[in-house]
């Protein structure tokens, strides 16, 4: 069994290139850490670290780590508050080197509350070899600063305010944006960053109108891609009056990589579920991949296909493998498996479809009785299959991560995949599911590792083991 000093690092995250490695994943350690910073850039500052949290973790070894901490702040007067730190730890002599570029990288600074205004954006911790970055500052999204800074929002939506405001042609010449107000809702360091923005607008005879909306800002151009492809798959999803939605693409912000969407007012499937009937809530989530599998959608890419898949398979089973090798024989046995059966996929006629391509309870909008997609970056023409495999696996996983009932799961599982079923003209073959669903579990215990979950990594022998053993009958 994996022991406790495993899990906190200290064999798990052993490496002699990255000397403070075990430090800089210790959550209390780094409270400690931040405290210090806090008081030594600015000692006026009564703020004080009541915890910190890390959010993501991305290790690779000997070279680098990146983690994203959330700081929980409290100041005497009873006051709270939060903030976001994304640090970089280097072997010995390259973190100086750095520091120096992302200094120089700088190109708007922007903090959220004020009273961290004296704190620099970018830091060096000489003692531990890392560089800090204050959010919205980010070494691969320079723009970021600004899509953070109500000011400089403001005036887009009133370059843009017909399309942001859905006034009706005409009318918005009498109206403008009178305050922005932004929220964090998820940030991937380095890559991807969603904002939520409350615009409130002011028109004729002191008339007032609120709405909310979302920027998807990322580290590259291909921002404009999504936003294109989301625009096309939106208008033909509209023109089909699918069962399914998709929020709407909005605008595009040329040079800074961000689109901007419409807020579709649901909530996110995975924050809500437990709070839900499955009887009721797993059918119609079933149907409703259904019906997205069964929409119309032209000049999609080519999804990943089984080779493609177990391609990727045996690159996480390497690193999952090389971190815990009392896993060896069940991710060796499972590999084997795969490799074995995947002859066998290639007889079956299943018409490619559009496909999430990373399909999850967190992907899943719901309201009332309508649900729709969200972050639709790897959509694709592929084998539907891919997707239920990754919603089962996913669902099946929250047993490991969430502590759900292996019972309750199950039926939940079985509701979701009869009324699927009930409504494709393909077969729901159980060993081509449970070919992708190893893949999945394999990909998700890498995950698991890569990102420091530790009460994931607890329970991977055991319970991830009988999962594993659940699918791996039926190839």
């Amino acid at each position: 069994m994996l022991d406790q000093s495993q899990h906190n690092g200290s064999t798990l995250y052993n490496d002699a290139k990255l000397s403070h490695l075990t430090t800089v994943m210790d959550d209390g350690l780094m409270a400690e850490h931040f405290a210090k910073h806090l008081r030594a850039a600015a000692p006026e500052l009564e703020w004080e670290v009541a915890q910190c949290a890390i959010e993501n973790v991305i290790y690779k070894p000997a070279k680098h780590c990146r983690l994203l901490y959330r700081l929980a702040l409290r100041h005497p007067s009873g006051a709270t508050a939060e903030e976001w730190f994304y640090g970089q730890l280097y072997p010995p002599g390259l973190a100086a080197k750095r520091f120096d570029d992302a200094v120089s990288s700088i190109k708007h600074s922007y903090v959220a509350h004020e009273f961290l205004k004296n704190l620099p954006p970018v830091s060096f911790w000489p003692d531990l070899g890392m560089v800090l970055w204050m959010f919205p500052q980010d070494p691969n999204m320079a723009g970021l600063p600004y899509l953070f800074d109500p000011d400089f929002v403001r005036q887009h939506v009133e370059a843009n305010l017909q399309t942001i405001s859905g006034l009706e042609n005409g009318a918005a010449r009498d109206w403008h944006c009178a305050s922005i107000r932004c929220d964090r809702v998820k940030y991937m360091p380095g890559k991807r960053c969603v904002l939520r923005y409350h615009a409130r607008f002011a028109g004729p005879d002191g008339m007032s109108r609120e709405m909310t909306f979302y920027s998807k800002t990322y580290s590259d151009a291909m921002s404009r891609y999504y936003f294109q492809f989301l625009q096309t798959v939106y208008e033909q999803l509209i023109a089909q009056t699918a069962a399914v939605h998709l929020p709407k693409p909005l605008l595009h912000l040329d040079g800074l990589n961000t689109f901007w969407q419409e807020d579709w007012q649901g909530t996110s499937l995975s924050s809500v579920l437990d709070e839900l009937d499955w009887d009721d809530i797993f059918p119609r989530v079933g149907r409703a991949l259904a019906a997205w599998h069964g929409v119309r959608v032209t000049d999609l890419p080519n999804g990943p296909d089984p080779d493609d898949v177990l391609k990727i398979t045996e690159e996480y089973a390497i690193k999952l493998v090389d971190k815990m090798p009392m896993l060896q024989p069940l991710i060796g046995a499972a590999l084997e498996r795969l490799k074995a059966a995947r002859t066998t996929l290639h007889p079956q006629h299943i018409p490619a479809a559009p496909i999430h391509g990373a399909i999850r309870p967190s992907q899943m909008l719901i309201l009332g009785n309508e649900l729709a997609l969200v972050d639709l970056d790897d959509i694709a023409l592929g084998d539907p299959l891919f997707d239920v495999a990754e919603f089962i696996v996913s669902v099946q996983y929250s047993e490991i991560r969430r502590n759900r009932s292996r019972q309750q799961i199950a039926r939940a599982v079985d509701l979701f995949l009869r009324h699927y079923a009930e409504q494709v003209p393909w077969p729901c073959d159980r060993r081509r599911l449970a070919w992708y669903a190893v893949a999945f579990l394999i990909n998700k215990m890498c995950s698991s590792v890569k990102h420091r979950d530790v009460s994931t990594l607890q329970q991977l022998e055991s319970t991830g083991q009988e999962l594993m053993n659940g699918w791996l009958e039926f190839i």
